[in-house]
Parts: structure tokens; C-alpha cells; sequence
């Protein structure tokens, strides 16, 4: 039992240091916020990104018809799905091809 808290002990501190040594080489993140509001909308909400910095969501125009939204370079693209009746949501896009989900 004695030899046992020593080989713990040895354990606990290597894994401490692997923990550190993990974190201390993980990648710095950096976060930019935006307010985004669709001309005309009384909602605007943002739900995906991809890496080239092209945002999805939805909004909720001033006669209360929601549209799926694609925000790219700061220019707002409606998006409608035409066998839709309540409404377009975009909820994820992907990173590699520039699509968008919408429900």
C-alpha cells in the first residue's frame, strides 16, 4: 500500500505537466463581434460561420415574414426555400464549399 501513493503521486504530476504543456502550445483565439441588422428587419439573428467569413441565419422582416439570411463581405443575401410556409432558416454552413442548411 505504501508504494502505492508514491507511484500516484509521480502519476498525477506527469499528468499535470502533459496537461500544461498541452495548453501552453494551444493556438491563441482571437474573437471579432459584429452587430448585424438587415435594412428594413425588426430581427436579425447569426447562427453559422465558416472560414471564409460567411455568415447564415434569419431575419424577420418589418411585415413579420421570417427569410433565411447569408451575410457575406458585409452584404446580406435573402434566402427563401419556395415549399416553405413558416418561414426560411439558415442554420449552418459549410466551411469547404460556401452552402447553406435551411429548414
Amino acid at each position: 500500500m505504501k508504494t502505492r501513493k508514491p507511484v500516484l503521486r509521480v502519476l498525477a504530476g506527469v499528468l499535470a505537466f502533459a496537461c500544461i504543456a498541452t495548453a501552453a502550445n494551444a493556438p491563441k483565439l482571437n474573437f471579432k463581434f459584429t452587430t448585424i441588422n438587415v435594412k428594413g428587419s425588426q430581427e436579425t439573428d447569426a447562427y453559422g460561420i465558416n472560414n471564409a467569413g460567411v455568415i447564415v441565419g434569419d431575419y424577420i422582416d418589418s411585415s413579420g415574414v421570417m427569410h433565411g439570411l447569408k451575410l457575406v463581405g458585409g452584404k446580406a443575401y435573402n434566402i427563401d426555400d419556395p415549399n416553405g410556409t413558416g418561414g426560411t432558416v439558415c442554420l449552418g454552413i459549410n466551411s469547404r464549399v460556401r452552402s447553406w442548411a435551411t429548414m
